[in-house]
């Protein structure tokens, strides 16, 4: 509480009594519609704080985006295999690359599909709209099939693009992430694992960073993929994760490959301070 001097509290005063002079003076009717006004306007006022908020406190700023019509190049699948985890359960991946530099796809909507030895259907996992993911500019992407159980084991995979809408973007911030400290390998009577130090080498804060993790074999084919979450990584920060495998990984191991994302396409995605982002998840709260 501000605590006026004397002599600001008399002119406060005399100000207040020339105010209840005047209103004493209003008609009743006009008074009665003022006051309308007055309550009708609070909603707006309500439109206009949040409309406040929404501009100065939502912390990263996502880069313009202008849909375009689809005359993009299309998305190239440099990957994709499918693998048993036992008791009839298969799941699959999938690695897209997005050769447009300036495009981006915001919904990515997909299919994964397992055939069998003559090509025909035998399972289709369709993304919906919380599962489906998101390409920027030149990124490359991994795309995983959730387990998915079948009867007669699949002789292969493959993956559709349903209708995507592409989106031209502005430059957006290239993010670095490094890791340190990999050991991996078969736990004595548990499953293969693979453990890291994650770096946030960036000033940002970074509330969701989306980790993909790939085993290779000597002939770099890909024998085992994982995923995972860190949340809320610090400027610079270095986080321990490790992750598990649920079954046995068919073929020697010689190599780890980190698959970092964050979706720099939609707010929130970064911060640059802590109170931007308390004053970001505050907002999304009201």
């Amino acid at each position: 509480m501000v605590i006026l001097p004397n002599k600001s509290e008399l002119e406060l005063q005399e100000k207040i009594i020339s105010w209840e002079e005047k209103i004493e003076s209003v008609p009743k009717a006009l008074f009665i519609t003022l006051a309308v006004v007055m309550v009708l306007a609070v909603p707006a006022g309500v439109a206009l704080k949040y409309a406040f908020y929404s501009v100065f406190l939502t912390g990263y700023t996502p880069p313009p985006i202008i849909y375009v019509k689809p005359d993009a190049k299309d998305l190239e699948i440099k990957d994709q295999k499918f693998f048993s985890i036992g008791s009839g359960l298969y799941f699959a991946y999938a690695r897209v690359s997005n050769p447009n530099p300036d495009l981006a796809i915001r919904q990515l909507d997909y299919d994964f599909i397992l055939t069998g030895t003559a090509g025909e259907e035998l399972k289709r996992y369709s993304s919906s709209t919380s599962t489906a993911s998101y390409i920027l500019p030149g990124q490359e992407n991994i795309l995983l099939m959730p387990p998915q159980s079948l009867s007669t084991p699949p002789a292969g995979v493959k993956v559709l693009f349903r209708f995507n809408h592409w989106s031209r973007v502005s430059e957006i911030s290239n993010l670095n992430f490094i890791f340190e400290g990999v050991e991996y390998g078969a736990e004595k009577n548990g499953p293969f694992m693979v453990s890291a130090q994650a770096r946030n080498d960036n000033p940002y804060i970074v509330p969701e960073l989306e980790l993909a993790i790939l085993l290779y074999d000597i002939k770099r084919e890909v024998v085992g993929v994982n995923f995972t979450t860190l949340n809320y990584m610090m400027p610079h920060e270095s986080r321990f994760f490790r992750v598990l495998w649920p079954v046995p990984i068919s073929g020697a191991v010689a190599f780890v490959e980190f698959k970092p994302r964050v979706n720099l396409l939609k707010k929130g995605s970064i911060f640059t301070s802590e109170s931007e982002m308390d004053d970001y998840f505050d907002l999304q709260r009201r």
